[in-house]
């Protein structure tokens, strides 16, 4: 991956996992954040002034379109906001990867459509998108699905071209 090796030890590499942003099923917010400073916190990690990350995770906020909810706390949101703040924080550092369980596990057809329209857009800027789904039609939306069948992995086919997956 970039030229090294994934051994075990690699994937421990803190400069290996800059590369990857991660969007989990149940979202992660820290409950007691507004969702502006659960943004932040992967920027807080980095070092990055806190000015600088305000400026940046409201910028984040502007591209999920959640800005009028910035001071919000994660159970003032709906499922679908909270899944936005999530691709918002997964996105902040700029991954080349992201890595998706479940996106729209939790939500309606509308904010699952939203949802997928954020991660497709983050595809479209040249960034790589891995998810895991149950949900058949949603996978079929990829460019390539891969099963995981008796603990193995197994080719599956192809979803439409140029989607990116």
């Amino acid at each position: 991956l970039f030229g090294r090796a994934m051994t075990p030890a690699a994937s421990r590499d803190k400069a290996v996992r800059r590369h990857f942003g991660f969007i989990f099923q149940d979202a992660k917010l820290i409950p007691d954040l507004s969702i502006l400073d659960n943004i932040r916190v992967p920027l807080a990690h980095r070092g990055i002034w806190p000015s600088r990350q305000k400026e940046m995770a409201r910028r984040a906020l502007d591209q999920v379109e959640l800005s009028a909810r910035w001071n919000h706390k994660p159970n003032e949101l709906s499922g679908g906001e909270i899944m936005r703040a999530a691709i918002a924080r997964a996105l902040i550092l700029d991954p080349e990867i992201l890595l998706a369980d479940e996106p729209t596990g939790s939500l309606d057809s509308i904010s699952s459509q939203i949802i997928m329209d954020l991660l497709w857009a983050a595809v479209a800027q040249g960034r790589t998108l891995v998810f895991v789904t149950h949900h058949e039609p949603l996978a079929k939306t990829a460019d390539r699905i891969v099963h995981l069948k008796d603990g193995a992995l197994e080719e599956a086919g192809t979803g439409p071209e140029g989607q990116g997956a």
